[in-house]
């Protein structure tokens, strides 16, 4: 018995020796024949069920199962503190994929500091500062990486995607090219390079773009919403709703909104009142309204009445009936026509002879008959060019027994440079027949600054100058030249109510007169309590001051009622 627990004690002390000569956790280096201690049932489960979350996290990453992956290297995180630094980049990718960026970055940073050269995850972190909205920085790492190895492909990508989203669609859309060079075959490059050429107005190319992905798969939603967009932006909403026929998702049912309103029938009625204070009032009031009733064609019709009291005919009373339409000719090309019949009857004051003697005003009726026809073609995508040619056609029967042609030309140029601003520019010249010459030409900014979406600016800046020689009697100045500088901005508050308000200032000059100026201003609010009907307000005031004689003022205040808009 004694020996027996010598023999044992003697096994102890071997046993203990082996394991200081082997080093903390060596089982291999065990003597042959000395006895293995157990690990306890516990610390076996725990090693296996680390072992299976660590693997049903990395499953569920190759699945796209996000969130399942996160959850599973988390719990195994909670069981062993020592694993952060070998799932600390699994759970920053798929954060990023869960859209959840900004709890990605701190586990990239972590990353980083142990793996300062880890190529994955130094463009984990730009793409998760890229959805984070922190452009600036994410443009920067993707720069860097791309000057150190131009030909990655990856690298490129988020380059050109970021440099898209910071509204710089002419340099994505060359940072996509550059990814075809290499990778013909990439989706992304290649609808990426057509949703850039699309936003920068390049809409035929957009389109040819969308085309080849169908090419490869009819069934891509992305590129046929997109095309669908080239279509509308091309005059073409008609297309567009064929394309969008059985495609899902937020952008397309947008698209598919636009669409369907771009063909809705529209129709106002609306009145207003103007006064200057003094002997002038003019009240106005009407409908119009507006449809495409077939592809191709739109149709506008309006019925204003309007009463004037004058301090030189008098009283006028008008009537006014237009209708026109256009059509779609091609792709690029587009061509209007209005027709207007304006029936006009004025009371004339009497006049002084100077003799002591009145000479009694006479009532002087006239009808006109104008048309107004003028082109739009795109020649080059990015620009809308307006060509137009109006003739009008005055007959007054009674009174003055005299007819007047008026030959106007008038040329528009639009780019959309890009999806925040667009430019406006138009040039024209009037040849009256009796003489007169008139000069005009604008500019206008409209623009939407990102990310405050719901704001809109506009400011532009226009100029006209008039020669005279016909002698109208109660006012005839022989030159009258004006500049107009205007700015304005509009909040829209959901989609009931949109507030407006704009200013303008303008420097006029007229022959007996003088230079003057004048400083308009009005504010405006629509209300939409319905989805389809709503009320628009308006009020405004000007302000006039003159060099050599007293300025005035008027004031000016209208209502209408819309449907369809």
């Amino acid at each position: 018995m004694e020996d027996a627990s010598r023999l044992t004690a003697l096994r102890a002390i071997l046993f203990l020796a082996a394991l200081a000569c082997a080093g903390p956790g060596s089982a291999s280096a065990m003597p042959l024949g000395l006895p293995r201690l157990p690990e306890t049932a516990a610390d076996v489960a725990r090693a296996q069920r680390i072992e299976e979350l660590l693997a049903d996290a990395e499953q569920a990453a190759e699945e796209s199962r996000h969130s399942d992956a996160v959850v599973a290297a988390l719990a195994a995180l909670e069981l062993d503190s020592s694993l952060e630094p070998e799932i600390e980049l699994l759970v920053a990718d798929q954060l990023t994929w869960m859209e959840r960026p900004e709890e990605a970055l701190p586990w990239y940073r972590k990353h980083l500091e142990r793996h300062p050269d880890d190529r994955d995850a130094v463009l984990g972190l730009a793409r998760a500062l890229a959805w984070s909205d922190d452009l600036l920085a994410a443009d920067e790492i993707y720069a860097r990486v791309v000057a150190e190895d131009p030909a990655d492909e990856e690298a490129l990508l988020g380059l050109a995607r970021v440099t898209a989203w910071r509204e710089d669609h002419a340099e994505a859309a060359h940072l996509y090219a550059r990814v075809l060079e290499t990778a013909p075959d990439s989706r992304e490059a290649l609808l990426g390079l057509a949703a850039a050429e699309n936003a920068r107005g390049r809409h035929r190319q957009a389109a040819t773009h969308y085309e080849e992905l169908l090419e490869r798969d009819r069934t891509d939603a992305e590129a046929r919403t997109g095309l669908a967009q080239a279509w509308y932006w091309q005059g073409r909403p008609d297309l567009g709703q064929h394309m969008l026929e059985g495609v899902d998702g937020s952008e397309a049912t947008k698209l598919r909104h636009e669409l369907e309103a771009d063909r809705r029938a529209v129709w106002e009625a609306a009145g207003s009142f103007w006064t200057d204070g003094d002997d002038e009032d003019i009240t106005t009031w009407g409908v119009r309204a507006e449809g495409a009733p077939a592809p191709r064609f739109r149709l506008r019709g309006e019925l204003a009445f309007d009463r004037a009291e004058q301090p030189g005919p008098g009283e006028i009373r008008a009537v006014r009936t237009t209708g026109g339409g256009s059509w779609a000719a091609s792709h690029s090309v587009a061509l209007n026509l209005d027709l207007t019949v304006l029936t006009q009857e004025s009371g004339q004051r009497d006049v002084d002879a100077g003799d002591g003697t009145t000479i009694p005003g006479d009532e002087v009726e006239s009808t006109r008959l104008l048309w107004d026809g003028w082109a739009t073609w795109r020649p080059a995508d990015w620009t809308r060019l307006d060509g137009g040619l109006a003739r009008v056609h005055i007959t007054t029967p009674r009174a003055l027994a005299r007819r007047l042609y008026i030959d106007q030309f008038s040329f528009g140029l639009d780019r959309r440079i890009n999806d925040r601003l667009i430019a406006r520019t138009e040039a024209g010249y009037g040849d009256y027949s009796d003489g007169n010459a008139r000069w005009a030409a604008s500019g206008e900014l409209d623009l939407t600054p990102w990310p405050w979406r719901p704001i809109s600016f506009g400011a532009g800046v226009s100029w006209f100058t008039f020669d005279q020689t016909f002698d109208h009697g109660y006012y005839n100045p022989d030159r009258y030249d004006a500049l107009f500088v205007r700015a304005g901005a509009a909040w829209a508050v959901g989609t009931e109510w949109r507030f407006a308000g704009d200013a303008r200032l303008a420097s006029e000059h007229e022959d007996g007169d003088g230079r003057f100026g004048v400083l308009d201003g009005g504010v405006e609010v629509r209300w939409r309590p319905w989805p389809d009907y709503g009320f628009f307000a308006f009020a405004r005031k000007s302000t006039s001051r003159f060099d050599t004689s007293d300025g005035y003022e008027r004031e000016g205040v209208g209502l209408a009622l819309f449907a369809g808009t």
